[in-house]
């Protein structure tokens, strides 16, 4: 299973899903996450979705494509 765990100083990253598909050694994994931005006035919430796209070759995997986008979802401050 994928682990995703980005954190810096001011902001945290955690997966609320990961969900895996392999067919015929090319791998998609959708990874749904919630981003904390710590601000002045309250924490900014966001959720976004990655897509992996990885081809498997013997023992190892190459990444293919990777996308990034802004998830539906609830938008605000604390």
């Amino acid at each position: 299973m994928l682990k995703v765990n980005l954190q810096k100083a001011d902001y945290e990253e955690h997966p609320i899903s990961i969900k895996e598909e392999e067919s015929s050694g090319i791998v998609h994994v959708f990874v749904h996450t919630e981003v904390n931005v710590p601000t002045s006035t309250g924490n900014l919430h966001s959720n976004f979705v990655y897509s992996f796209q990885l081809l498997k070759d013997t023992d190892r995997y190459w990444i293919v494509e990777v996308l990034q986008q802004r998830a539906p979802g609830p938008q605000h401050s604390d």
